[in-house]
């Protein structure tokens, strides 16, 4: 669904952040011509610092953080209203006495 390409989204850009190394060489200067995976995954309604630097850096702002915690809680609703729905499932089947 594309709920869930959202959500995977978010996860696969939190775990670039987590894992970036910065002991690795990434040029800045002049931009590179190919643009990092993770950016390419941000919204186009999420603003970038138009800055000379790594990645994670440019994405860094209010912008990216209200997209992250609008994204974080519409995947915390969505996992909660389907554990709701398959739970009466299995509260149905367990009272059931046939």
């Amino acid at each position: 669904s594309a709920a869930s390409d959202v959500y995977k989204r978010q996860i696969f850009i939190r775990n670039e952040l987590v894992h970036f190394k910065v002991s690795e060489f990434e040029q800045v200067v002049p931009r590179p011509e190919q643009v990092a995976e993770a950016l390419k995954r941000i919204p186009k309604d999420v603003e970038l610092n138009d800055i000379p630097h790594s990645w994670p850096l440019r994405i860094l702002n209010p912008s990216f953080a209200e997209w992250s915690v609008k994204t974080a809680k519409e995947m915390i609703n969505y996992i909660k209203g389907a554990y709701q729905k398959n739970l009466s499932k299995v509260e149905y089947k367990v009272n059931d006495k046939r």
